[in-house]
């Protein structure tokens, strides 16, 4: 639903600075009004990531990528 209102905002302001034009109020209006829902979303992502549930995806997700990573002879690559 944020991202929705996100992307209903951006295109609001787009709109707006092809018609009044780039230093419009309006347009720096919607841009603050855009960069409060893109902070609120991206504060959202950051809860998201503290809980257990995030946490044991993203280990997953290394694990992952460290057993992919070997030579041809099944040696472990060294990853940095």
């Amino acid at each position: 639903m944020l991202l929705e209102a996100i992307e209903k905002k951006r295109a609001q302001m787009i709109e707006t600075a092809q018609v009044h034009g780039l230093h419009s109020k309006k347009v720096l209006q919607y841009s603050q009004e855009l960069d409060k829902l893109i902070d609120l979303y991206q504060s959202q992502l950051q809860i998201q990531d503290k809980s257990p549930k995030r946490k044991f995806v993203l280990f997953k997700r290394k694990f992952c990528l460290k057993k992919r990573a070997t030579t041809k002879a099944n040696q472990p690559l060294e990853l940095k």
